[in-house]
C-alpha cells in the first residue's frame, strides 16, 4: 500500500475506524484521516466528520463535523453532502449554533443524489417529503424516492 496516496490513507484509515480486517483503532484512523486531509482528501474530510459527529475515538463535536463536511461539499462529495444535510435536518447543535434549516438539507440531499449518492439522500429527502419538513406534505413525491431508493439494493 502506498501511503503517499491520500486515498490509499483514506482506505486504510477507513479499516482501522471500522476494524476491517486489522484491529479497530480510531488514533490510527484519524491520524491517516489528518494526512489524507492535507493532501485535499473530500472521502477522508467526510470520514472524519463522521468520526467527530458521532464521538469514534473523539469526544461528539457537531462543529468540527460540519466543517469537515463543508469542505468536503466544495469538493462535491455526496456523502458529505449527505451527512451534512442531516445536520441541518436535525439542527444539531454547534459552537456556530446551527439550526434547523430544512431547505439547505433538501438542497443537499438533492445535490447528493444529482451526484451520485442515491440511496441514503433519496430516502433522508423523501422522509422530509413524508413529513412535509421545509416543504409540503407530498406522500406521491415521498414514495417516489423511496421506490427509486430501493431499486439500488
Amino acid at each position: 500500500m502506498n501511503l503517499s496516496n491520500s486515498d490509499e490513507m483514506t482506505k486504510l484509515g477507513y479499516k482501522y475506524e471500522h476494524g476491517l480486517e486489522i484491529e479497530c483503532d480510531y488514533k490510527k484512523a484519524i491520524e491517516l484521516y489528518e494526512q489524507a486531509i492535507s493532501l485535499g482528501n473530500s472521502t477522508a474530510m467526510n470520514n472524519l466528520g463522521y468520526m467527530h459527529q458521532f464521538g469514534m475515538g473523539v469526544d461528539i463535536d457537531y462543529d468540527k463535523a460540519s466543517k469537515l463536511y463543508e469542505q468536503a461539499v466544495e469538493l462535491n462529495n455526496s456523502l458529505a453532502m449527505n451527512n451534512l444535510g442531516y445536520i441541518y435536518q436535525y439542527g444539531l447543535k454547534t459552537g456556530r449554533s446551527t439550526e434547523l434549516d430544512y431547505e439547505k438539507a433538501i438542497e443537499l440531499y438533492e445535490r447528493a443524489i444529482a451526484l451520485d449518492n442515491v440511496v441514503a439522500s433519496m430516502c433522508n429527502l423523501a422522509y422530509m417529503y413524508q413529513n412535509g419538513l421545509g416543504t409540503g406534505r407530498d406522500y406521491d413525491k415521498a414514495i417516489k424516492l423511496y421506490r427509486r431508493a430501493s431499486e439500488f439494493n
